[in-house]
């Protein structure tokens, strides 16, 4: 069987561009509406709190601006200040609640539609909002803490990256979620799991040193020139936000050793978003995956604190689960496996050693049902067999038994017919082609194919019509004589 991958990768790429485009139809739109309201910037107070109060500026429901939404409807609001963060840099936008002094809303996201303004998108689920009311925006803290460990880990990742494989490996996009985080990264060919394992030792030592992570806000020329990474095709102001994860506490407290396996430098980078105080809050860093998305584009998966801790439980059950089913201890699986591996090859080979002298037993038989016609040698038969190859080593068999002469077998493999045409070649040299033998009889079991003169298989869909094709040989080989 064969899968055609580059037609999958079309269409998967065709359905991310829809996905994409519709994405963005939603944003465009979005921005449109928002750029009617003529709003000054939104305060983010987010850095350093994850509760705030905000006056509600503007408010959309349902594509209109509207001055009050009651419960039930979905809802844009735009606040003056707020600690959810607007979708940005590869972050994802906080979830949580607005709670007014007559209603709350339930904030499923926060995107930015228009360059300085964060708007929260949700339901009303209890009561109503309006504008110009003084709202509590209350972050999903817990969500928003993941979404932090993941944010500085994938600094920390890309510094790493860069000292084990090179400093050509440059972001090339990523994704700050809950749930994971995914850097993709300029590098022309796999990681490998050598290299993959290095990298995780020093993201998971630097983040043992609990060394601070700070950021601040500077002129871009300057960032620059004190060693800050700046995202290619990535849009800054004349002032931007270096954050900063050192490599350790304190480097006196540490061996020249293990500080070589933490990184070559600290990790410095312009970036908008939210992160953790210290590498220690990220608590575990696993790799859990690395492939290719592009030309020259590799992508790391990684997942760190509870998700992290979760993925190593369920592996560890895992463990557990396979060496109580082979009667063994996790530690012994291994060997265990390569036990049964070599138990299995064993019984397999002893398997095809039965196999042959049964199927050499029937094929003897079968050589005796050879008979003469129209001066030809014709062996044709309706067999038994499990697969294409078995079937093509009986007709070679047979060839060699034969000495000269026409072999044609016809079976039925997951019930469809299959056929096999062998011509010995002092007939082919006389015109004989089992070629074009194997194409007439597929059409009769409703299939096709073909093969060279001496050799030739086809499959087709009709079972029922086996036995027939089978029987017209003789009179098809009269046909190709009478032809040549």
């Amino acid at each position: 069987m064969q899968v055609d991958i580059a037609g999958f990768d079309a269409a998967m790429e065709e359905q991310r561009t829809r996905s994409r485009a519709a994405a963005q139809f939603k944003r465009t739109a979005d921005s449109e509406l928002w750029a009617d309201q003529e709003l000054t910037d939104t305060e983010f107070i987010g850095y350093n709190a994850l509760q705030g109060e905000g006056t509600v500026l503007a408010m959309l429901a349902q594509g209109d601006d509207v001055s009050r939404a009651e419960v039930g409807q979905q809802v844009q609001i735009a606040l003056d200040r707020t600690p959810f963060y607007a979708e940005s840099g590869g972050q994802v936008g906080d979830t949580g609640l607005l709670i007014g002094p007559h209603g709350q809303v339930r904030v499923e996201d926060t995107l930015r539609p228009i360059p300085g303004v964060g708007v929260h998108y949700g339901v009303v689920e209890q009561g109503s909002i309006a504008r110009g009311e003084t709202v509590t925006a209350q972050v999903n803290a817990d969500r928003r803490r993941d979404i932090q460990r993941n944010h500085t880990a994938t600094h920390m990742l890309h510094r790493a990256l860069r000292d084990v494989v090179g400093e050509h490996a440059a972001q090339a996009g990523s994704l700050v979620a809950p749930d994971r985080l995914r850097f993709d990264f300029t590098h022309t060919r796999p990681v490998t799991a050598e290299q993959l394992q290095a990298i995780e030792q020093r993201v998971n030592n630097w983040i043992r040193t609990d060394a601070p992570v700070t950021w601040n806000t500077t002129d871009y020329k300057t960032a620059i020139e004190r060693g800050a990474i700046a995202l290619f095709g990535e849009k800054y102001g004349d002032q931007v936000r270096v954050v900063r994860a050192a490599r350790t506490a304190d480097d006196s407290a540490y061996s020249a050793d293990t500080i070589a396996t933490i990184a070559t430098r600290d990790s410095q980078e312009l970036c908008g978003g939210t992160h953790v105080a210290r590498t220690g809050e990220i608590g575990l860093a696993k790799i859990v995956n690395e492939s290719s998305v592009a030309s020259g584009v590799r992508r790391i998966e990684m997942l760190t604190g509870r998700a992290a801790v979760e993925w190593v439980d369920a592996q560890l059950t895992t463990l557990h689960d396979l060496a109580a089913r082979l009667g063994t201890q996790p530690t012994q699986l291994a060997e265990r496996i390569d036990s049964l591996l070599s138990e299995q090859k064993q019984r397999q080979s002893e398997l095809d050693t039965l196999r042959s002298q049964m199927m050499r037993g029937e094929l003897a038989s079968l050589l005796e049902t050879a008979r003469q016609e129209n001066g030809l040698t014709l062996l044709v038969a309706r067999v038994n067999t499990s697969d294409a190859t078995r079937l093509r080593e009986m007709g070679d068999w047979l060839r060699d038994k034969l000495g000269s002469g026409v072999i044609v077998l016809g079976t039925v493999i997951e019930e469809k017919p299959q056929l096999l045409a062998m011509i010995t070649s002092d007939l082919v040299q006389q015109g004989y082609h089992a070629g074009k033998l194997v194409k007439s009889l597929a059409q009769m079991v409703g299939g096709g194919g073909g093969g060279r003169p001496d050799m030739a298989q086809a499959g087709g869909r009709d079972v029922e019509k086996l036995d027939e094709a089978i029987a017209s040989v003789p009179q098809l080989l009269a046909e190709q004589k009478a032809g040549a």
